[in-house]
């Protein structure tokens, strides 16, 4: 049986039609998502060009209600000679493939053009504008189901996969697209983090580089970040959740993988918790720790948040490719489960 083949728009050799399995990793050069099932290869094998074959299909030309005012080319380069471009939609930077409007300088990547409002979006738009009203957001948001072919979407707030069974809330203003749960965080909070001020919500990280460093977990991320402008202190979604509880009757401590049950002498213990249990460093005491009063195992928040969400995240992106959207995000499970002590020195924070 002969291959089917044909010549892209944006490479210089001839590809073949070929199936993909779902254990073999191979990403689209247009997309960037994982392939599974039919893709278009590069003949010659150095190249390593792979496109999915609805990737290969892009019309030329769309009309699209992000921007209802003029059509949409498809471009394999950004225009008039640039580097790179921002998609309008979800505020990310790319270098190829983009559906352009010259008049406006308005600009969707593929995966951004894929999405489609609800069709019940009216009425929905309508009913959520009445509540960002409250919560002050200055801008509506366009609901839109996923796109099976570019599930899953990351959430510009929390850097998570947005489930294939949410929805999508796009803000063109903001050039975001959210989880509907992360289009309500508060615009300022206080945290025993940083209780020397307030933090307000920036919706992008005030720094050139377009990303922090989150000073809890130490992570670096994109996404929304509660910053305090005077201090540069920053806590990304996942940390600023983390509220201090005391421990009631019924608490129940959520176990770290190093946390073991013997217990230290007592003579011990006053000198052991002035060191964490996870990095064996001494602990300022000025600073929050996670401590377990049954066991005085004490440990730095960055050293168990840091390898909790890296544990979390290993999940959730295993479980995507796989297919799993079964699996609770990440800021979830941290949310749900952020029942453990917190203790500022050797004081516990009050509920």
């Amino acid at each position: 049986m002969e291959m089917e083949t044909m010549i892209h728009v944006s490479h210089e050799h001839a590809l073949v039609l070929r199936e993909k399995e779902k254990t073999h990793e191979t990403v689209c050069d247009v997309c960037w998502r994982l392939i599974v099932g039919s893709a278009y290869e590069c003949e010659q094998r150095k190249c390593d060009f792979s496109i999915h074959r609805s990737c290969a299909q892009f019309p030329r030309e769309i009309g699209h209600p992000f921007h209802p005012q003029h059509p949409l080319i498809f471009l394999v380069l950004p225009p008039d000679d640039a580097e790179k471009f921002d998609c309008s939609a979800c505020g990310e930077t790319g270098s190829r493939f983009i559906y352009h409007c010259s008049d406006c300088q308005f600009n969707l990547d593929v995966v951004c053009a894929a999405l489609k409002p609800t069709e019940d979006h009216q009425d929905q738009s309508n009913q959520l504008q009445l509540q960002l009203q409250l919560l002050s957001h200055p801008h509506p948001l366009i609901i839109c189901d996923h796109n099976e072919k570019y599930s899953p979407v990351l959430c510009s707030a929390c850097v998570f996969p947005i489930k294939d069974l949410n929805l999508i809330y796009v803000c063109l203003e903001c050039k975001r697209l959210l989880h509907e749960t992360c289009t309500n965080f508060p615009e300022e909070i206080k945290h025993p983090f940083h209780p020397q001020h307030p933090l307000a919500l920036l919706t992008r990280p005030p720094y050139e580089s377009g990303t922090f460093g989150c000073d809890a977990c130490r992570r670096g991320s994109s996404g929304f970040t509660y910053n305090c402008s005077q201090c540069q202190f920053d806590l990304d979604i996942h940390c600023a959740s983390l509220m201090p509880i005391t421990e009631d009757e019924d608490h129940q401590t959520q176990r770290h993988p190093d946390h073991e049950d013997d217990h230290e002498e007592e003579e011990e213990e006053e000198e052991v918790e002035f060191y964490c249990s996870l990095c064996g460093l001494k602990r300022d005491l000025s600073d929050p720790s996670y401590y377990c009063a049954e066991c005085h195992y004490i440990a730095h928040v960055h050293c168990v948040v840091s390898e909790v969400v890296y544990l979390l995240e290993e999940e959730w992106y295993l479980a995507c490719k796989l297919g799993d959207t079964k699996l609770d995000t990440p800021a979830n499970v941290i949310k749900e489960n952020a029942d453990e002590t917190v203790r500022d020195g050797s004081k516990l924070f009050p509920r």
